[in-house]
């Protein structure tokens, strides 16, 4: 089988924060040299952020996850659980295999065993890689 044919084969997952009082970090964010630079307001405390979660295949993907709070490995299962186990072979073929970053939840012993017990192959990420 050819890699041509065998990506059809992989669901890509990722999470993203989106901070709501502008670009994390506010000391450096890529900017158009030929345009003013923007100021962004902050609250003192901080303007809270959104984190959501998605996983995409060939041709398909998942509903848009919406994660409250910090979530840690068990709350990462879960997550696995209701909204990618079930689709996997319908999205990957029989064979699917999930692709995820080195985020340290994904990382967790717990995780690792859940995918084992699964049958469900992960592809490699390779350190120091940027995100997906």
């Amino acid at each position: 089988m050819s890699w041509t044919t065998e990506w059809t084969s992989v669901i890509f997952s990722d999470e993203k924060r989106f901070n709501l009082d502008g670009p994390d970090g506010f000391q450096y964010y890529w900017h158009c040299l030929k345009q003013k630079e923007q100021y962004y307001s902050t609250r003192q405390q901080g303007g809270g952020s959104l984190m959501v979660w998605l996983a995409v295949g060939f041709g398909s993907r998942s509903s848009l996850v919406f994660i409250k709070g910090r979530q840690n490995h068990k709350d990462y299962i879960k997550q696995l659980e209701t909204e990618l186990l079930p689709y996997g072979s319908d999205w990957g073929g029989e064979n699917w295999i999930h692709q995820q970053d080195g985020a340290s939840i994904h990382s967790a012993q717990g995780v690792k065993k859940w995918f084992d017990d699964n049958n469900v192959q992960v592809f490699p990420w390779p350190a120091k890689s940027p995100d997906l």
